[in-house]
């Protein structure tokens, strides 16, 4: 199976598979997908991207169907061009979303497609659209547009050009689409250093213009991947890529309250998980001290070390017995009841003493007094004593002892154990399962419904 690349520049993201365009995501990475682009061939061809242009360029050779692919992404712009120089006639088949019944696509008096999304659209598990979005094809050259979505390729070459952005700062982008050559002008010159291997170049590709990676197709910005793609930045010297991802993590704290386990690339949370400060709140202080090891940069970590001191110790009020809970959306990835929340995470209680000693770490080295340092390494020698607790081996062992030292909450912002329906906020029912508003009224009698602000059944 071919794998799937990323080209992307902050503000747009295209995943590709061989010669196929997967989906556009503009002009946010964590917004819905705007279009597709397929060829009416059953092949499958091999890609190379530039390690310093991000220029990808990929050739298809079938009977018929030979043809050379070229993409790049303009550097600052929402705009994304293709160009093709074919040597037989191919068909193309241009597919747009159907996530909404408000979407309007029409041909402009140019000839291009133009897709217009209003503000308000639904798209993927219950998200919407901030913005109204506007999103244009171009094509020139050898090509024209055919019917039902698809474009005609003629040999010789042409090229199409993509271009997304929201009103009203995007009208004239998006009705007047810059020239192919013109664009390739500007990824020459902001061109930057080698991303030499695969994986860096996917999470460069994937990284927003807040800091935030986000995660394959889905527009999420998981915490544990933002961690990977720092590494990932400082082994290969991009030290400003790696300090956005912390920088990420600060507005999350600041504008939320709590690190989301996903967020959207624009920092609004997505999964929030039924014990937030669980796993989420032990990257920002990891991610600063792999920074400060390699980066050596004292006034920058010394400034931002009261609020890396703030997430870290939203953890403590977790610790029960020697242990902390799940997050919530970890434990449902892996197939565990949400009653087992209050269970003690290994996972969890790894990351508690590694983010504690982190933070020791920095104010040690700075010289800074911390309030509640003291008490969180207290609970950091407990939770790291207790680890004899756990059978098993993995990671995501959990001790049902923990669960005896707590209560399981009455509401929970988790996934429903009936439906398994997405993270929503669900109710404990008489069982001890955590249930959405509809399950909950189907399977529950309504003497046993208490009135809880906030849920309506």
């Amino acid at each position: 199976m071919v794998s799937i690349e990323y080209l992307g520049n902050g503000h747009m993201i295209a995943a590709f598979q061989g010669a196929k365009i997967l989906q556009i995501q503009a002009p946010s990475l964590s917004g819905p997908s705007l279009c597709s682009l397929d060829l009416d061939l059953p092949v499958t061809a091999g890609a190379r991207v530039d390690p310093v242009t991000g220029i990808r360029r990929c050739e298809l050779n079938a009977d018929p169907g030979q043809a050379r692919f070229t993409d790049y992404i303009h550097p600052e712009q929402c705009v994304l061009v293709r160009r093709v120089e074919s040597y037989d006639r191919l068909s193309l088949h241009l597919s747009f979303p159907s996530f909404a019944e408000r979407q309007v696509i029409y041909k402009d008096r140019w000839g291009r497609i133009v897709l217009n999304v209003p503000a308000g659209t639904t798209y993927g598990a219950g998200r919407s659209t901030k913005e109204q979005i506007l999103f244009s094809v171009t094509v020139r050259g050898n090509a024209a547009f055919g019917d039902d979505g698809r474009i005609t390729v003629f040999p010789g070459k042409s090229e199409l050009v993509f271009v997304g952005g929201s009103l009203p700062g995007a009208a004239y982008e998006i009705h007047h689409p810059p020239g192919g050559e013109e664009v390739l002008e500007q990824v020459y010159a902001g061109s930057g250093p080698a991303l030499c291997t695969r994986s860096l170049r996917d999470f460069s590709g994937r990284q927003s213009a807040f800091g935030g990676v986000v995660h394959d197709t889905a527009g999420e910005c998981i915490v544990c991947e933002q961690y990977d793609a720092l590494r990932f930045f400082l082994q290969a010297g991009l030290l400003s890529r790696a300090r956005a991802v912390i920088e990420f993590f600060l507005m999350l704290w600041r504008r939320n309250g709590l690190i989301p386990y996903a967020a959207s690339s624009e920092g609004e949370p997505l999964r929030r998980g039924a014990f937030p400060a669980s796993v989420s709140a032990a990257y920002p202080v990891l991610c600063a001290k792999a920074y400060y090891d390699t980066a050596h940069k004292d006034d920058y970590i010394r400034g931002i070390l009261p609020t890396l001191s703030e997430i870290t110790r939203s953890q403590v009020p977790l610790v029960r017995d020697g242990h902390l809970p799940f997050n919530g959306c970890e434990a449902f990835d892996q197939a565990r009841p949400v009653s087992m929340l209050v269970q003690g995470s290994r996972h969890a209680d790894r990351l508690f003493v590694a983010s504690a000693d982190a933070l020791s770490e920095l104010a040690g080295r700075f010289r800074v007094r911390i309030k509640g340092l003291a008490e969180l390494c207290r609970l950091r020698d407990q939770v790291a004593r207790a680890q004899s607790d756990y059978t098993g081996d993995g990671p995501f062992v959990s001790y049902p002892g923990r669960a005896l030292a707590v209560h399981l909450p009455r509401e929970c912002d988790t996934y429903c154990e009936s439906c398994a329906r997405g993270e929503q906020l669900c109710l404990k029912d008489p069982a001890g399962r955590y249930l959405c508003a509809i399950c909950y009224a189907k399977e529950t009698p309504l003497k046993d419904t208490p009135f809880l602000h906030g849920f309506e059944l």
